[in-house]
């Protein structure tokens, strides 16, 4: 751990969200520099990078929400989807006689998502692989990890399958996460304005037949290509949820 990491659970918590922000916010910027360099020798790949691009942005801003990040994570998107409308383009999603708003950076612009309960019939703890309620280990404490995987694939510091971040046989100072294994029931899934888990966001979102009737004119008839306009247009702020 180096020397500007938090030695506290509480300040690890905030500093592991600022990282993973962090994180990236280069990796849609690289992105940005590759879409580009690409679009500019005339590359096929070039729209394909560019809008890889708008969801790791919009993830960097669903993450970043309530810190002092979301400002320039919210700006970010937006140029980025500028820059993407400008140098590419972009529609409406048309299927099965309907109309859908499928790109990150426009759901980004309203607050909602979706949070999951359930009644866990398993729990063990990241770290001795013991069922949680009777670990020793504390989430409200650091301990000393060894990176590497587990028996079953999962990384011993964070959990997760195919993690790239922590390093086999370096150490890490790290609280214990408590991992489900068995779900006895699934309860409900609710729409919310800020879920616990920060990308569990809407992927798809019907548009009103009508109301591109009106906008669009005489001329508008199912089928018809559909251009997205949203990001050519000053940002008018996030539209907020009741929860």
């Amino acid at each position: 751990m180096s020397s500007d990491e938090p030695i506290t659970a509480d300040k690890w918590y905030e500093w592991s969200r600022r990282e993973r922000v962090n994180k990236l916010r280069r990796q849609a910027r690289r992105l940005y520099g590759q879409s580009s360099l690409s679009s500019d020798i005339g590359s096929y790949d070039a729209e394909s990078v560019a809008r890889k691009m708008l969801s790791i942005a919009a993830s960097a801003f669903w993450n970043a929400e309530d810190t002092d990040l979301e400002s320039a994570t919210h700006s970010e998107m937006d140029s980025y989807g500028s820059w993407v409308r400008t140098q590419f383009g972009c529609r409406l999603v048309y299927e099965a006689g309907a109309y859908y708003q499928r790109c990150p950076v426009a759901i980004a612009h309203k607050r909602i998502g979706m949070s999951i309960g359930f009644t866990a019939s398993q729990r063990i703890c990241s770290i001795c692989r013991e069922d949680w309620a009777d670990c020793v280990h504390s989430p409200r404490e650091l301990y000393d990890v060894v990176g590497g995987e587990n028996a079953d694939g999962s990384c011993r510091v964070c959990g997760s399958d195919g993690c790239d971040e922590h390093e086999p046989g370096r150490t890490y100072r790290t609280p214990p996460i408590a991992i489900v294994t068995e779900i006895e029931v699934l309860d409900e899934i609710s729409l919310v304005p800020k879920p616990a888990y920060p990308d569990a966001r809407l992927t798809s979102i019907p548009i009103d037949t009508e109301s591109l009737r009106m906008a669009l004119g005489a001329s508008f008839s199912l089928g018809l290509v559909v251009s997205c306009d949203r990001c050519l247009s000053p940002c008018d702020g996030i539209q907020e949820f009741d929860a």
